[in-house]
């Protein structure tokens, strides 16, 4: 049975506890109460679920650091960690952090069977569960991992209440643990809620039906991507793409090629774990092209928009496709406009459904300086070509059309964010349909209530017959 990310535990100005039981995970998080004062203190927060690499990584140096070693105290164990401040004490009947002048207790009501450590490693065996605790330079991390359906209870010290429909528990006034939810093996939710009584905490859900393992509040997030070479001023994550285990996310500042030649890099998921697979540079990169500002993925494809290329002119713009055999990834092909100009900034949005590419051109100027436009190409083989260039009908200078794209099978959604038909930028968003090879505009999007400066059709989306614009 596999152990996932556990509880972080890091202090400074604002501190973070994230809990991950496995199969059943509780996150809580805590916030110092000093957090909202202004400090020249700075403050560090490690976001709970933080990545897998960051974690293998802590554990590693810890163990590699006798500092951050267990080390028997008479009735039990304790850790420091010197990069946060923070010390865990471990005995037979409970689990103590500290942080300052500040404590939190965790008494679980199964006694301890066996305790064990390896260097910066301590694991507590109980009925049912292991309990377990690593530290490092990234912080303190706990873990669960149950063998069997065990109710985990515990009695914590301090007063405990609870808001939001005992979704959310206090514990004191400076400890919360919020955004509980869980779900069974087959991803389907499980209700579950905080049973607090007579000073005993209980992690309270019906298993009716469902299919073990359990996961108790995982926050959403199963991990936190971060790449291999990452640096300053990259711009990792401006832009992401997402097709069934596989991640694909834009760096457009990243300076592999010259100063903001821009990447993007590939993640893939083992289970629930995701690492990095490849990173994508096109052949051709230069300082500049801003390659990786959108990116788009479907199945062993993936499209890049490089809207500062200066093929066509400067910062006409570009898009690479690239294809995976195995686990290697290749560019496959540069798609360039027929008509590519200067400042057309082809590139800006791009969309992909198996065969048909959209790359959008905001700074195109058919129908008026910044007008914008969208451009589809379909693949034939390894071979990809201009199907159509697609315009508003209403198109006017400034309305950057192709801000945004997205693409389902034949239809196509472009939005306009500076659109000025309920006001200045109010935005709007177009779809269009295709037939054979032809695409026409099926309908022009606006929202009910659309006002001045919404900016309605900054982003789309589309899944069949469904659109979200926002």
């Amino acid at each position: 049975m596999k152990t996932s990310p556990g509880i972080l535990l890091v202090a400074s100005v604002l501190f973070v506890v994230s809990i991950v039981v496995t199969p059943q995970s509780i996150f809580a998080q805590a916030v110092s109460d000093t957090a909202a004062q202004t400090s020249s203190e700075s403050a560090e927060i490690v976001e709970p679920g933080d990545t897998t690499l960051e974690m293998a990584y802590s554990e590693a140096a810890g163990h590699d650091d006798v500092r951050y070693h267990f080390q028997p105290n008479g009735s039990g164990y304790t850790a420091h960690n010197i990069a946060h401040e923070l010390t865990v004490e471990v005995s037979a009947g409970s689990v103590t952090f500290s942080f300052d002048a500040d404590t939190w207790q965790l008494r679980p009501e199964i006694p301890v069977t066996d305790i064990t450590i390896s260097g910066n490693r301590l694991t507590i065996q109980r009925d049912g569960y292991d309990e377990w605790y690593v530290n490092g330079p990234v912080g303190v991390q706990q873990g669960f991992t149950l063998y069997k359906p065990t109710a985990l209870a515990f009695e914590p010290g301090g007063t405990l209440s609870t808001t939001g429909s005992a979704q959310t528990l206090h514990l004191g006034e400076r400890l919360t643990f919020s955004g509980l939810m869980a779900y069974d093996a087959t991803q389907q939710t499980v209700p579950v809620a905080f049973n607090v009584t007579d000073r005993r905490l209980v992690y309270d859900y019906d298993d009716s039906g469902a299919t073990y393992p359990l996961t108790i509040d995982p926050w959403v997030q199963q991990q936190k991507l971060l790449p291999l070479d990452g640096a300053a001023i990259d711009q990792f994550g401006i832009s992401v793409a997402l097709s069934g285990d596989t991640a694909l996310v834009g760096a457009e500042e990243d300076d592999d090629n010259g100063t903001d030649s821009g990447s993007a890099y590939v993640f893939v998921r083992s289970g629930t774990v995701w690492s990095q697979q490849q990173k994508l540079l096109p052949m051709d990169g230069a300082a500049a092209d801003f390659f990786g500002r959108a990116v788009a993925l479907s199945g062993d494809t993936a499209l890049v928009g490089s809207y500062g290329d200066d093929d066509n002119g400067t910062s006409s713009g570009s898009a690479y496709v690239f294809v995976r055999s195995g686990t290697t990834w290749s560019q496959q092909q540069k798609l360039l406009p027929l008509d590519g100009a200067a400042f057309d900034l082809f590139g800006w949005s791009v969309a992909l459904s198996g065969d048909t590419a959209l790359v959008g051109a905001t700074g195109d100027a058919d129908n008026g300086s910044n007008s914008g436009s969208a451009y589809v190409f379909v693949r034939s083989g390894a071979t990809w070509s201009q199907q159509q260039k697609l315009l508003p009908l209403d198109g006017a200078a400034s309305d950057q059309f192709g801000t945004s794209a997205a693409l389902s099978g034949d239809t196509a959604l472009v939005g306009v964010p500076v659109d000025d038909d309920n006001g200045t930028d109010s935005g709007s968003a177009y779809v269009f349909v295709r037939s054979g090879t032809t695409w026409s505009q099926q309908q022009k999007l606006l929202p009910l209530d659309g006002a001045t400066f919404d900016n309605f059709g900054n982003s789309v989306a589309l899944s069949g017959d469904t659109a979200l614009v926002g």
